[in-house]
């Protein structure tokens, strides 16, 4: 059996990595003169902030301060919980492939961009929204390393704000694309590839 201190600590390493991937395309984002958009769609930004400061105190506290939480924990198999590590470390690379190739077209917010092009390459030519896709794989991630379901109730956000999201993003994508998006859409999964009838 698997010491609990081992997956805590495996919990805070793919936060803090998690962060620094998001930190890095932040800084491109920001180098980029995108730092306007935070202005423009405050209630966006706040939303987005409040959510990220919830998800992550939730594994600093499973990691540092577990007897918090301790009520809330659930009885799992090791196994299962390593298969949480493995979509842990999945959902870190897809994030880092998928901000390699959005590259400068990367937004926390929704907005276009000047000189916005619309990605296809990397994981883009499969999924239209990989990053979401990774943060999916995270939250179960998450759910899964600690064995507590406040810990994944706190990351559960995740699918309440991608669902009112996506629709919206892909709406604006397609007022500024148009028959490009809607082609490109008729090619790829919205958050898994496209196989067959399944979208």
């Amino acid at each position: 059996m698997t010491n609990e201190l081992t997956y805590r600590v495996l919990a805070l390493l793919m936060l803090l990595s998690m962060k620094m991937i998001r930190w890095r395309t932040q800084k491109l984002c920001d180098q980029s003169g995108q730092r306007e958009g935070y202005k423009k769609n405050r209630i966006d930004t706040a939303i987005l902030y409040s959510m990220g400061v919830s998800w992550s105190l939730s594994v600093v506290v499973y990691a540092l301060l577990p007897q918090w939480i301790e009520w809330a924990k659930l009885d799992m198999a090791d196994w299962l919980r390593w298969i949480g590590v493995a979509f842990g470390l999945g959902s870190l690379a897809l994030l880092a492939w998928s901000d390699h190739h959005l590259g400068e077209n990367f937004s926390p917010t929704l907005r276009v961009r000047e000189q916005h092009t619309l990605v296809q390459t990397g994981p883009y030519r499969w999924i239209r929204h990989p990053i979401y896709t990774s943060g999916m794989l995270f939250m179960m991630a998450m759910l899964l390393i600690s064995s507590n379901w406040f810990v994944g109730l706190c990351w559960s956000g995740v699918i309440v704000l991608y669902a009112q999201r996506v629709p919206r993003e892909e709406a604006m994508m397609l007022d500024e694309f148009g028959d490009e998006y809607r082609n490109y859409m008729n090619k790829t999964g919205r958050l898994l590839p496209k196989f067959g009838g399944f979208k």
